[in-house]
Parts: structure tokens; C-alpha cells; sequence
């Protein structure tokens, strides 16, 4: 794995005064194929706007300003979209937030859209194959649907908790989305249209962005909730059967959005510290996932709630074993002390209603995810 980073900007005093043609708490980051440019978003405190960037990552100008805690980006064909906040933070406040949307080639506005009014926070944007944006607002735990043909804006999802990042897998048409916790984080999945919400991952960071590869894998950044200092934090891999969790790159100082560049680079935007970090990840493909060493198995299975579970290639001394049903909520855990190396371990969880639920072991090294079903 080859990993390197570019800090473009980097202030150890946040109470500099930051100029517009530098980073200034970047929240998003995207980037244009077809003009082999980047865009990111300034939060700013207050004061947002978009810069633009060459292929290597060298800042060119300000793009667009005048937004307030600038939020998410997204690229549909000509036109770069932006959250846009103007009462984050602020108690008692009844101000709106805006979807604008900006020429490409001439940096002017061209369409702006009130979102949410009174108490919201806009994230992250994040376009589907049906004509919609999916809108997340980590104040009011909500997810927001425009459509670019209609204009209209919709409640998607509510009563969620912290949303966070947003992707559209195309590969299995169902939109990924973060809710963050106290003690865990998950990675939902629902179809664009709407329906049942599924939790196909989980862990113990809170999760900011989330973003699919070329290969079908996810990519996603984390904030250490356990530490008070900032710094050292981690972006992982996850494949997209949500089997396995790697670590990539642990440098980053609170990261948050995130986008595959040019020559599949990952740039990662560090909000902690103002700076850039692009690294380049080996990869596997959907058909090299399947000829991988299968972390662990599950048999029989289906069952009747007694099974076991083989795993061989966990081999670290120190293993977690933890069952959630297929909504999050979580039936049963173990910290497992491995001295002996066992390969395998025999459950009775005949108690459980039938259904789905999902196994995840977690080692000193990697997470790993499967589906466990009880009839």
C-alpha cells in the first residue's frame, strides 16, 4: 500500500485569520474528470467559500463566495451544488439553509433552494440515478430529497440520529447513509425510492464521509470519540458486502468529506488542522473480493439459533463478538480473550426471534460482518 500526502495548508493557531485562497476548516471535496479540477468547501467560521484546485492539488483561486458554514458539494454535469447554512449554531435562531448551485464554467449562481429554516445543519450532498439529492441535516435528524427535474423538496428520512455522510451505491442502487452515537456509529442502507432502512455496518468512531470506489469499495472517515486530543485519525476500506474493514491512512486530523481524484487517488478533506491529505490505496475488485480468505463462517446456517462460528484467519488473542438485529439494536456481545487460539465457538441463541441479524468479529487488526439468519 502506498500512502502519501500533500498538506497544501497548515495553521497550528485556529485563531488565525485565514485569506480566501486558503483552507480554511474544509468540510467536502469533489472532483471534476472532465476538467481535472477539485472543488472544496470552507466552513469558515461563517465566512464560507469554495475553492479550486489543479489535479495535483494546488489551490488556483476562489471559485464562489459569500456562503456561510459552508457544507457539502456536488457535481451534477455542469453545475456544482453547495450547502450553504446561515444559522449553525446560533440559539433561537429562525434563518434558513440552502442547496445553491453554481455554473461550472462561470462560477455564477444559478439556482438557490431553501432546504430547512430555524435550528438545521446542513452536511452532505450526495446525487442518485433517479434525478434526486439526498440532503443529510445532523440538526434536525433528518434526510431532505430534492428533485433536480420537479424543484421540490421533501422530508426523505426523519427521527434519525447525527446524519452525517451520504453515498449512492450504484452497484447495488441503495443509498448509504452515517448515524452517529455515544458508543457506536452505523452505516445504513435504504433504496433511493424509499423503504425499509437496513444497518449492513457498525462501528465504534463516529463516522463524517463515506464515498464508493471504482472497485465497488467504500471508503469512509472516523473521529475518534474516546480521545480529547485531535490528530492521528483514521480513513478505512470497507468492501461492499461489508465482510471485512481495513485500515488505509490513520494521519488525518478530523476528517470529513472525502472523494475519489484524479488517477483514483482518495483526497480527504482534514478539518482539524486545514489542510488536504490525497493517498493512493491498493484495491481489490468485486471479483477479487470473492477469491479473498473468508474471514470467518458462520454454520449452519440458516438455523435455529444454535450455531457456531469458524474463525480461523482471526488470529489475534483479543476477539469481540457482537450480534445486532437487522434494525441496530444489539442482542448479544462477548470480548473473547483467545490465548488458545480456538477456531471455532458454539452459540445457543435458540431465544431469539426468527429473522436477520448481522455478526460482527472484531480483532485487534480488522472488523469483519456477516448476515446470520434464525428461522
Amino acid at each position: 500500500m502506498k500512502i502519501f500526502s500533500y498538506l497544501l495548508i497548515a495553521f497550528l493557531l485556529p485563531t488565525l485569520t485565514f485569506a480566501q485562497e486558503e483552507l480554511n476548516y474544509p468540510i467536502d471535496i469533489k472532483y471534476n474528470s472532465e476538467t481535472e479540477n477539485y472543488y472544496v468547501s470552507n466552513w469558515a467560521d461563517g465566512d464560507g467559500y469554495i475553492l479550486k484546485l489543479d489535479k495535483e492539488g494546488n489551490i488556483l483561486e476562489t471559485f464562489f463566495d459569500g456562503l456561510h458554514y459552508a457544507g457539502g458539494l456536488c457535481i451534477v454535469q455542469d453545475t456544482l451544488y453547495v450547502l450553504d447554512n446561515l444559522d449553525l449554531n446560533i440559539s433561537g435562531s429562525s434563518l434558513p439553509s440552502y442547496l445553491i448551485g453554481i455554473d461550472l464554467g462561470s462560477g455564477n449562481e444559478i439556482s438557490k433552494v431553501e432546504i430547512s429554516t430555524g435550528g438545521t445543519y446542513l452536511n452532505f450532498v450526495e446525487k442518485a440515478l433517479n434525478g434526486y439529492l439526498y440532503i443529510s441535516d445532523s440538526q434536525k435528524n433528518s434526510i431532505y430529497r430534492y428533485g433536480l427535474k420537479n424543484k421540490t423538496v421533501e422530508n426523505f428520512l426523519t427521527d434519525l440520529s447525527t446524519p452525517f455522510g451520504l453515498c449512492y451505491d450504484y452497484y447495488n442502487v441503495r443509498l448509504l447513509f452515517t448515524e452517529n452515537g455515544i458508543g457506536l456509529s452505523y452505516l445504513r442502507s435504504v433504496h433511493p425510492w424509499g423503504g425499509e432502512v437496513t444497518t449492513p455496518f457498525y462501528t465504534d468512531a463516529y463516522i463524517k464521509g463515506v464515498v464508493m470506489h471504482p472497485s465497488a469499495n467504500f471508503y469512509y472517515s472516523t473521529w475518534d470519540v474516546n480521545s480529547t486530543q485531535w490528530g492521528d485519525e483514521e480513513v478505512r476500506k470497507v468492501n461492499n458486502n461489508f465482510t471485512w474493514d481495513f485500515l488505509s491512512s490513520n494521519d488525518h486530523n478530523r476528517p470529513f468529506g472525502l472523494c475519489i481524484g484524479y488517477d483514483n487517488f482518495i483526497a480527504v478533506c482534514n478539518w482539524g488542522d486545514h489542510t488536504l491529505s490525497f493517498f493512493n490505496d491498493e484495491v481489490f475488485s468485486i471479483e477479487e473480493q470473492s477469491s479473498k480468505t473468508d474471514p470467518f463462517t458462520i454454520y449452519p446456517n440458516p438455523s435455529n439459533g444454535k450455531f457456531n462460528i469458524g474463525f480461523p484467519n482471526f488470529v489475534s488473542v483479543n476477539l469481540e463478538i457482537t450480534i445486532l438485529s437487522i434494525t441496530g439494536q444489539q442482542v448479544y456481545n462477548e470480548k473473547v480473550n483467545n490465548s488458545n487460539m480456538l477456531v471455532e465457538k458454539q452459540f445457543d441463541l435458540q431465544h431469539l426471534q426468527a429473522g436477520t441479524y448481522v455478526v460482527i468479529l472484531k480483532d485487534d487488526r480488522s472488523i469483519s460482518q456477516k448476515k446470520l439468519i434464525i428461522r
